[in-house]
Order: C-alpha cells, then sequence, then structure tokens
C-alpha cells in the first residue's frame, strides 16, 4: 500500500514509450539513436503553444497548438497591462493537432464587446488542463 501507483496517464504514458522502444530498436541501433528516438518521441507527446500566423495580424490570427490530452482548452488574449481583451473558449478538445486554419483557434482582432482592438503588442495565453503558456502577438491596423 505504500507503493504509489501509476495514474492512468502514467500507464498510457509508459505503454507508448514501451512501444516507440520496442518498434525503434534493432540490433544495429545504437543507445544514441535510440535515446534521440525516445526524446523525439517524448517531445511530441507534450501539450504546446505555437507562434501565430500571420504575424503582425490584421484583423485576425490563428494560434495554433498541440494537446497532450483530452481537456478543457481556453485561451485569453490580454494587452501589455495585463489587461483581459478576450477570452476563446474551445471547450473540451481530444489530444492532437490543432495547427492548421480550420483547426486552430481563430481570433477576429475583436475585443469580448465585439469592437476592433487597436494596433499594438498583446500576449495570448493557451489554458489546457494545468498547462499554461504564454506568447506575443502584433497587430497592425
Amino acid at each position: 500500500s505504500d507503493i504509489p501507483q501509476p495514474s492512468l496517464d502514467n500507464s498510457i504514458l509508459i505503454k507508448r514509450v514501451y512501444d516507440v522502444l520496442s518498434n525503434a530498436f534493432e540490433p544495429s541501433t545504437n543507445l544514441i539513436v535510440l535515446l534521440r528516438r525516445l526524446e523525439a518521441f517524448l517531445f511530441s507527446m507534450t501539450t504546446k503553444l505555437y507562434p501565430n500566423y500571420p504575424n503582425p495580424c490584421n484583423p485576425g490570427t490563428w494560434i495554433p497548438f498541440r494537446l497532450m490530452d483530452q481537456t478543457e482548452v481556453k485561451i485569453t488574449i490580454h494587452d501589455v497591462f495585463g489587461r483581459k481583451v478576450r477570452l476563446l473558449e474551445l471547450g473540451s478538445l481530444p489530444e492532437g493537432r490543432y495547427t492548421v486554419e480550420g483547426r486552430a483557434a481563430y481570433w477576429n482582432g475583436c475585443n469580448d464587446a465585439g469592437e476592433r482592438i487597436a494596433s499594438g503588442v498583446y500576449f495570448y495565453t493557451l489554458i489546457a488542463g494545468g498547462y499554461a503558456i504564454t506568447r506575443r502577438l502584433v497587430v497592425l491596423r
């Protein structure tokens, strides 16, 4: 009872790592190559926020991201003083890549009241489960 049990998420990750290693390992594969493959796999399993495009944007922009697990996703746009300009509530999304138009989050350059925002530097924050990261974007009118 004192031995911690892996969570379901850890069990899934361990199985995926095992699958990658068992499929990637060949007798001629050296340890460095194997570790690089594992590193690439683990990096691909993380939640990530990418730079928006186009940047600078006018009037709207796509905000691409990747999710490691199914989770509730929100993106907050705020100004340089930290004031919220817009909240994009994307709801519960499955794990995967949201990096192309139509799948990435879209912000039309308007605030929560529907008014077009002024030119300047803004920031966007992805909140996905326990993960939060912020990036900068520029709006030119």
